[in-house]
């Protein structure tokens, strides 16, 4: 599967497992990360919320819902 035909937008969650599978094999997609992070905290896994959120290098993916979903899920493992 192409990444040029996936934004993050379109992510469809009953594929959740591959987009997982994809970033194994392309770690740098950072948008990819980012919303896999972002859909994690919103089902309160707080640990693999971090796992893909702290994969996410690139700064102009770094909002106000990146921190937060971040700050909380370190919080709620605490």
């Amino acid at each position: 599967f192409h990444r040029s035909a996936v934004s993050a937008a379109e992510v469809e969650w009953s594929s959740f497992d591959g987009f997982i599978k994809y970033l194994t094999k392309v770690p740098t997609d950072y948008e990819i990360a980012r919303t896999i992070g972002l859909h994690e905290h919103k089902k309160k896994k707080y640990t693999d919320a971090i796992k893909y959120l702290e994969m996410v290098k690139d700064v102009k993916l770094h909002n106000t819902a990146y921190y937060t979903a971040l700050g909380e899920s370190y919080y709620n493992t605490k």
